[in-house]
């Protein structure tokens, strides 16, 4: 009986896909040190990173908020 994932799961499934594809290509020998988890690790916690910083700036800057 095949198993059916559901839409979270296959988005979870392409993801670790798509870093696994990176981490093989990455030069100097990383692929052999570098995890697709720990690849994908630092690509949302630095995505996160660039939301908090934009929300700040426009926060602070624009709609004059204090600190």
């Amino acid at each position: 009986m095949a198993t059916v994932l559901t839409p979270a799961e296959r988005r979870g499934a392409s993801f670790a896909g798509a870093m696994a594809a990176v981490v093989r290509r990455l030069p100097w020998g990383l692929s052999r040190v570098v995890p697709p988890s720990l690849l994908g690790f630092a690509v949302i916690n630095g995505f996160t990173f660039a939301v908090d910083l934009a929300l700040l700036t426009v926060l602070r800057s624009w709609v004059r908020l204090p600190l």
